[in-house]
């Protein structure tokens, strides 16, 4: 039978056509398992929810229920068995036949990062190069200054710059676009001059470097504007994009002056769960540490229904894997690896 999670519980659009892999129909399918797994030839009889069944994000399923072909599952969700909170999109939900475990629920996956460079929301970094690698924006100059930016993000830097005059601070944009080839000049000289590991922690490769985007503005922290941004950025679309304490997330030293433009809806959601980095609210941030700010319980999914592994006490040194679900961060503590909120690490 069927019950709801109370925290992911909420309307979602289902996949435009349930999933059909050309398997058998009395085939189980559920969350691929661990390439490692070795598959039996039989499942064991199991429960079965009908074909067409709609699953919800945060549908919690009884022991033994397996999905069956034509399942339709919410565009975005993924499985995470109770056991090992190992999850899968949807679109790769049968893989692998795979048997539910007990108390298997259904959690946000997040989608797989923005690749079109012309949109705000692309997340670029060594791992995510910019495609093609000489891309070259569109572009317009910011009102008042001598920078350039994609057009959507000149609008906004102009409208936050105002604003924080109106609040006596003043931003002063030092830097903004760089092309393929000013990037690969300006890693070639910070070679030279510093040696290669230090030009590596501050210096983009180029095809890499958030400022051959034209969403990406260093600002001068002086004067008060450091702390203006920081509590404000936001509102305007703009996040710091290399925080300290991220450097093995981002792969880039502490930078308080670069912040990159992601519109308010990315900017504003990451403010309110305080995710650290854009790889943190994408979901694919390495792993690094994190120091909780209050007693945690450690649960083994990314739901306040699920059990809890043990209690993290205030100040503890955690381990983050890199895997998120929304505000959730699977972390590792000890002898054990679960979820907790964001909310409540820094």
């Amino acid at each position: 039978m069927l019950h709801r999670g109370h925290r992911y519980s909420r309307s979602t659009a289902l996949l435009g056509a349930a999933l059909s892999l050309g398997l058998g129909a009395g085939l189980a399918l559920g969350a691929a398992a661990p390439a490692s797994a070795a598959y039996p030839a039989a499942w064991p009889a199991a429960p079965a929810l009908p074909a067409g069944t709609a699953l919800s994000v945060g549908t919690a399923l009884s022991a033994g229920t397996a999905l069956t072909v034509g399942i339709a599952l919410p565009a975005g969700t993924g499985v995470v068995p109770a056991a090992s909170a190992h999850a899968v999109p949807a679109a790769a939900a049968g893989l692998a036949p795979a048997h539910w475990s007990a108390g298997a629920l259904l959690v946000a996956v997040p989608a797989a990062p923005p690749r079109n460079p012309a949109g705000v929301g692309v997340l670029v970094n060594r791992q995510h190069p910019l495609s093609p690698k000489t891309y070259v924006p569109r572009l317009q100059r910011v009102a008042g200054t001598s920078v350039y930016l994609q057009p959507t993000g000149a609008g906004a830097y102009a409208k936050m710059a105002a604003a924080s005059r109106r609040a006596g601070v003043t931003l002063r944009a030092t830097s903004s676009y760089r092309s393929y080839a000013a990037q690969r000049t300006l890693l070639a000289n910070y070679t030279r001059w510093y040696g290669a590991a230090y030009a590596n922690r501050v210096v983009a490769p180029p095809g890499t470097s958030e400022h051959q985007t034209g969403l990406a503005v260093d600002v001068s922290t002086a004067g008060g504007a450091g702390a203006w941004l920081a509590r404000n950025g936001h509102r305007y679309g703009f996040i710091l994009r290399y925080p300290r304490g991220q450097e093995g997330v981002t792969g880039y030293a502490y930078e308080p002056w670069h912040y990159r433009y992601v519109g308010t809806a990315i900017a504003s959601a990451m403010k309110s769960r305080g995710t650290p980095t854009l790889e943190h609210h994408y979901g694919v941030a390495r792993g690094t540490t994190a120091t909780t700010t209050a007693n945690l319980n450690l649960r083994v999914a990314a739901s306040t229904t699920q059990r809890v592994l043990r209690v993290i006490p205030r100040g503890a040194r955690v381990a983050l894997t890199g895997k998120s679900s929304g505000s959730w961060h699977q972390v590792k503590y000890g002898w054990a690896t679960g979820w907790v909120s964001g909310a409540y690490l820094r």
